[in-house]
């Protein structure tokens, strides 16, 4: 995070006067029995590969037929964020982060 704050765009951009920035930090909780448990199984991706994956639109879990409906959340917090934020994604077993300033995002189609 230290590399996220220090990057020029949000000290010449978005600083005040004071030459302090300031950020909102948003927490987003998905209650879905969650990609590592059902794609994990089949051993053939990683727990990190499958994390990254659902950050695609439309991944969901849903066998429902709003299914079609699901899955765009993370896809939706990403396009806010990008090119101005900082995603942060943790698990019972992982921490992982994306700066949006620096790494852009680029959506791509569903592969799972």
């Amino acid at each position: 995070m230290e590399e996220f704050f220090r990057n020029p765009i949000l000290l010449e951009k978005l600083a005040n006067k004071s030459n302090q920035i300031y950020y909102l930090e948003i927490l987003v909780f998905d209650s879905g029995i969650g990609f590592v448990d059902k794609f994990g199984k089949d051993n053939k991706h990683s727990d990190i590969d499958i994390i990254k994956k659902c950050l695609i639109k439309n991944q969901t879990s849903s066998t429902t037929n709003m299914k079609t409906k699901k899955g765009k959340g993370l896809d939706r917090i990403l396009n806010i964020l990008d090119g101005k934020g900082f995603l942060k994604i943790t698990t019972d077993k992982y921490f992982l982060y994306r700066n949006l300033l620096k790494d852009e995002y680029k959506p791509i189609e569903k592969i799972i």
